[in-house]
């Protein structure tokens, strides 16, 4: 598995288990999809996985509303699974979005910390250096400000 994908999955498991509530009806719902679209992702199966993603985002965005951080997870799924099936500018839109949410929804944490990382890659191999390098700055401070915050 190259760096990126060991990255994504990464991600994938704090953006996806890091922001679980209790599972109570679309919830469930969403969780199933995107632990299905999940494991299609990590198997290569990217046209399953991004028909479970899709379902997942509908789940996440009919019970969850557009702010949440089930939304972000959902975003950032499915902008792995485009950019694993060549389609990066639609990654980096989507990739965009999640982050927004989780600045929105969640400030600085793991999750909004991932995703970042994530964009600052997709925008690397894209070419964006410069805004990649942005994001990845932005990223490290977010991670330092969260660890002093544990560590108070």
């Amino acid at each position: 598995m190259t760096r990126s994908g060991v990255i994504g999955v990464a991600a994938l498991l704090v953006c996806g288990l890091l922001s679980a509530r209790a599972d109570t009806g679309s919830e469930a719902d969403w969780r199933r999809e995107f632990e299905q679209a999940s494991r299609h992702h990590a198997e290569g199966e990217y046209a399953k996985a991004e028909k479970a993603a899709d379902r997942a985002l509908h789940q996440a965005l009919a019970g969850q509303g557009r702010t949440q951080p089930h939304v972000a997870s959902s975003l950032n799924l499915l902008a792995l699974i485009r950019q694993a099936q060549g389609q990066p500018e639609e990654a980096i839109a989507l990739l965009r979005e999640a982050l927004g949410v989780n600045e929105r929804a969640l400030g600085v944490h793991p999750n909004t910390l991932a995703v970042a990382m994530n964009l600052g890659e997709s925008l690397e191999a894209a070419g964006h250096l410069q805004e990649a390098m942005g994001l990845y700055e932005r990223g490290f401070a977010h991670g330092r400000h969260a660890a002093r915050a544990n560590a108070s």
